[in-house]
């Protein structure tokens, strides 16, 4: 090989390694982010629409556009009784979080008190749902942990997975009264007359296990612990193959108003 030629392949190679060497470093240098799947759901109802802010951001600034999600925008997020943010990727970590009374600013001016100002961990590759509940100001929040909701759909290293042809609910007790709740689930099949009863005597202000049925469409009755009066229902739900679903109780069994928001009632949020 001509001398030329050998010093050319020379520069070539240590072109290469110094390319290659960059690339490494940018990849690096631009790792995402530890992530976490959060959802806020207002379960007040007699407390205005509410903005929330995560360390001093809208919901929206905190989130990342992967995977053709919507990219943020300026305007905050206001979520009304029974509404619900979905899940959406935020930063892990310990966060502030704080739920104010909506308003069209990008964020609440000096003087507005926030109805909940409370800190805690959003852990990476995990899930939460904060309910915001309560009567009026200061509401308070319940929080689950909902990195089941991907773990029960994990069928090869999830013992108790759901498989295809089956379905999840379960309920998260959000009701201002104070008397526990159980809940029958009812399948509108041809002939079938049996109600399966999946929950008892749940407590206010919790949530429940993940009950497995067989995929089709049901009536969901919440019936008063110990007693036979049907709270409220949700009729034809189609709970469809692994999917899973929350009922959340609301309101209150003492409200002597017909169509009051304060009144019993049911909301069915859709999980996965």
């Amino acid at each position: 090989m001509p001398k030329h030629n050998k010093v050319l392949t020379l520069i070539l190679v240590a072109g290469l390694s110094l390319w290659a060497g960059a690339c490494t470093i940018k990849a690096t240098d631009y790792e995402l982010p530890a992530l976490t799947a959060v959802r806020f759901v207002h379960a007040a109802p007699n407390a205005p629409s509410v903005n929330v802010l995560l360390n001093d951001n809208k919901f929206n600034d905190t989130t990342f556009a992967l995977l053709g999600a919507t990219t943020p925008t300026g305007a905050p997020v206001t979520i009304a009784f029974q509404g619900t943010t979905g899940f959406v990727p935020v930063s892990a970590g310990t966060t502030r979080i704080r739920v104010f009374p909506a308003t069209p600013r990008a964020r609440p001016t000096g003087n507005v008190q926030p109805v909940i100002d409370a800190t805690d961990d959003f852990p990476a590759d995990g899930a939460k749902t904060y309910f915001v509940v309560g009567n009026a100001a200061p509401l308070s929040v319940v929080i689950s942990d909902d990195k089941i909701l991907t773990d029960i759909l994990d069928t090869v290293n999830f013992a108790n997975a759901i498989r295809a042809g089956r379905g999840g609910v379960r309920v998260a007790h959000m009701s201002l009264s104070a008397s526990p709740i159980n809940v029958n689930v009812v399948a509108q099949r041809v002939g079938a007359t049996a109600a399966s009863t999946l929950f008892s005597n749940i407590a206010p202000r919790t949530i429940s296990d993940i009950a497995q049925v067989d995929a089709g469409n049901y009536n969901i009755f919440v019936l008063r612990a110990g007693a036979a009066d049907t709270l409220g229902r949700l009729t034809n739900v189609a709970i469809g193959s692994r999917r899973v679903f929350t009922v959340m109780a609301r309101g209150t069994a003492d409200s002597t108003r017909p169509g009051s928001p304060a009144a019993f009632g049911l909301t069915l949020l859709t999980d996965r």
